[in-house]
């Protein structure tokens, strides 16, 4: 999923095309990825999965489509990796199918940068007095968890804009003014009713003989549990309002959404990119590759 920030710098699309052959040679295997802002996510990530293979540089392509676009071109070629996020196409019946293609395994990047050790590593490097137990008197990890759930409707929503072709832009979240992080996390403002009156309007305008509510349920199934939550919510919701949660709390100090999301690849778990890890290497072959 692409996201622009100011922080980082705009590339033309010929410049991050041929960006690989400027540095040709920094890198035993090239890893091209789709937005530019996370390329430094990807680098801290890949250099503690592959600590053994030279690794310089990660290359963003600008795009899901341009990363595809690359990938046919360069099909079966073992020292060009493409990644690409899963978003909702395994659930769409949309994923590309390309050996040097890999999706991730949940929606984005940041839902992968989820884990009790990353969030702990934080609050401990913003108040090293604290420790675990200090840290486990002051919230639940696994309530935490459950607590976003409640971001599933919205997620729906999305489904239901990617499946149906409404054309509705994604609402944006903010989470200070939108939920209630209390024990029990909720909506408090009209966020709900409001985006969901707008998709209700486009998909009857689309499909005036449908039933919009039995359209919208048949995607409940890909929520049934925390980790179906987990997997398919886009990560960006659910980081910021772990973030805002625990700012809330006063476990972490003020940071911008960027630097918190840079801060959780420094200390991934790795169980959560063991598929991806594993699927690189058999691919290619990297325990061969000295």
């Amino acid at each position: 999923m692409q996201q622009n920030s100011d922080f980082f710098p705009s590339y033309t699309d010929s410049y991050l095309n041929g960006m690989d052959l400027v540095y040709d040679g920094f890198n035993k295997i090239d890893f091209f990825i789709e937005d530019t802002n996370k390329e430094r996510y990807y680098f801290n990530i890949f250099k503690n999965l592959f600590p053994d293979i030279q690794l310089n540089k990660i290359f963003p392509l600008n795009g899901k489509d341009k990363v595809i676009e690359q990938c046919r071109l360069s099909k079966n070629n073992k020292k060009k990796i493409y990644i690409i996020d899963k978003d909702f196409d395994d659930l769409l019946n949309k994923k590309e199918q390309y050996d040097n293609l890999f999706y991730l395994n949940r929606y984005s990047i940041e839902n992968l940068l989820i884990s009790k050790k990353a969030l702990y590593e934080i609050i401990i490097e913003d108040y090293p007095k604290l420790d675990e137990e200090n840290i486990n008197n002051k919230f639940n990890y696994d309530d935490l968890l459950s607590n976003l759930i409640c971001l599933n409707k919205l997620s729906r929503f999305f489904i239901m804009i990617n499946d149906k072709k409404l054309g509705v832009t994604y609402r944006s979240l903010n989470s200070n003014k939108d939920l209630s992080l209390l024990k029990t996390f909720s909506y408090k403002s009209d966020i709900i009713f409001s985006f969901y009156k707008e998709v209700k309007s486009k998909f009857i305008e689309k499909y005036p003989t449908d039933n919009f509510f039995i359209s919208l349920n048949e995607y409940s199934i890909y929520f049934t549990t925390k980790d179906d939550c987990l997997t398919h919510i886009p990560g960006k919701y659910l980081l910021e309002v772990i973030q805002t949660f625990l700012k809330q709390q006063k476990l972490i100090n003020q940071c911008t959404y960027d630097s918190f999301c840079y801060r959780l690849t420094k200390n991934i778990d790795e169980s959560n990119f063991s598929e991806l890890k594993n699927s690189i290497t058999f691919f290619s072959e990297i325990d061969t590759i000295s």
